[in-house]
Parts: structure tokens; sequence; C-alpha cells
């Protein structure tokens, strides 16, 4: 008996016979051992399901390193998704400690991979890895738990319905549906297109130093960006460090009592001053 066999097994058990099989007593009653048995490879079961729970992701590929990386993370978020769903005595365990073993790395090693490509900074990477595990997890959940238009669906469609906005409240996919997961990853992958170009478009934009004034003053050093530092949007303030510092109160023709005097018209715009 090894840990593969054992793993084997338990699989074949919650295949059969759902999640409430997946004791120790019964996973050994499957192999005809003593339950004792079993600790000698695994601490407990919680660490026993998490093998098994890793065991059902052997069959879900890894994508192509060359396919866009929005496309290799619907992949594996997908295939995640669809390998747990095969399994139901083990799809809840999936859902609550995604695995961290042999499978669930190489998983988790494409998806950063993906996501680095997609241009995010590192500090970002990591953060929309954890996000998207998230995601995906919270769906697989819903998922086994649902999965179809119900009483409870006909339920929160009535009541959203008769909130300001849910008009269309019947279109509502039912929850932990294929199409409710899609949807949402949709909408997950399109912020990270958004998030990482504005990091790009921040690192195209040199940034602009104040002009040294007075006489033999040395310049300060270059500014380092940071990897968070975005750019900016329209109707963003001022920066009144690469402004050239604040206006003075007797400058602002707010604060100096004088009225302001038009000067001028650019791109259909008054001057004042």
């Amino acid at each position: 008996m090894s840990p593969e066999s054992i793993t084997a097994a338990a699989l074949e058990v919650g295949d059969r016979e759902g999640p409430k099989a997946m004791s120790m007593r019964r996973i050994a009653a499957e192999l005809g051992c003593d339950p004792m048995a079993l600790y000698r490879h695994f601490g407990d079961r919680e660490a026993l399901l998490d093998a098994v729970a890793d065991r059902a992701l052997v069959d879900v590929p890894a994508p192509a390193p060359d396919d866009p990386w929005d496309t290799r993370l619907r992949a594996v978020l997908g295939g995640v998704r669809a390998a747990a769903l095969r399994h139901p005595g083990i799809a809840e365990h999936v859902a609550a400690r995604p695995p961290l073993g042999e499978n669930g790395q190489r998983l988790g090693a494409a998806m950063l991979s993906a996501l680095t490509d997609s241009g995010l900074p590192p500090g970002d990477v990591v953060r929309a890895f954890q996000a998207l595990i998230a995601y995906g997890a919270a769906a697989l959940a819903m998922a086994v738990r649902a999965g179809r238009r119900d009483a409870r669906w006909e339920q929160a469609a009535d009541t959203i319905g008769a909130l300001p906005g849910g008009e269309r409240s019947r279109e509502l996919p039912a929850v932990g549906s294929d199409d409710q997961f899609e949807y949402g990853l949709h909408l997950i992958l399109a912020g990270i297109r958004a998030e990482a170009g504005w990091v790009q478009l921040g690192a195209a934009q040199p940034v602009q130093e104040p002009a040294q004034e007075r006489a033999g003053e040395q310049p300060d050093p270059p500014r380092q960006r940071d990897e968070h530092q975005r750019p900016e949007r329209p109707g963003d303030p001022e920066d009144t460090e690469s402004g050239g510092g604040e206006r003075a109160a007797g400058d602002d023709p707010v604060h100096s009592g004088r009225e302001p005097r038009v000067v001028g018209l650019e791109s259909g715009h008054d001057l004042v001053e």
C-alpha cells in the first residue's frame, strides 16, 4: 500500500458514494486494511483529503505557453472547475482548500506565468493570482451546492427584480452555473487587462523633474518610479511636486481679492491669470 494507491481508492469511493464516504474508516474498508494503516502515510484525514484533491487535478493540462495570457488563465481555472465537478466526493474540499500538491503547483505556475505576461508588476501578479484562486474556489463551492434554476433562484430573481435597476432579473444565470462562472471570470480578466494597461502607460511616461530655479543649486537625484505608481487619469488633480511647487497666496486669483482676467483662448478654453 502506497500514498498513490490510497488516494486512488479514496477518489473512487468519493465518485461512487459522495463526500460523506470520505472517512478514514470507509477508505480503509475499500482497501481492506485497518484504518490505522492509513496514518502511516497521512498524518490525519485532512492531509489525506488534500492529497486526494490534488490527484483529482491530474488530468487538467497546463496551457500552451504561447497562448494569450487570458486564454491560459481561462483554461486553468475552467479545467480545475470541470475536474473537481467530475469528482463529487472531493469537489467541496477542492473549493475549501485549493490543492498545493504536485498538480496544484503545476497549474499555479501556469497561472503565475500568464499573469506575468499580462503586464502586471510582480506585486500585483501575486495579488491577482490570489484573487483568481478565491473566485474559482467560491464559484466551485456554489456549483457543488446549486447549479440550477431552483426555488431559491426564483426567490432571488423576484427580490432583485423589485429593486431599482433589477428589471431584467429573469435573465440571471443559475447560481453556480457555467454561465455565471464564465461571466464573472470575464469581468475579472477585463479588470486585470485594464490595470496592466495603466501600469504600462505609466511606465512609458517620463517622470517630470522640477526646474532648479536658484543659481548654483545642485539638481535632485532622479526619482525612481514605484511599481504601483499610476499615470494621471483624466480629471486627476495636478501634481504640485512635478508642477513646480504650490501656488503662493498672492498669485491665486481666488484668494488675492483681484478679479481673474481673461488673456486668451486655447483649444476652446479661457485662460485666466
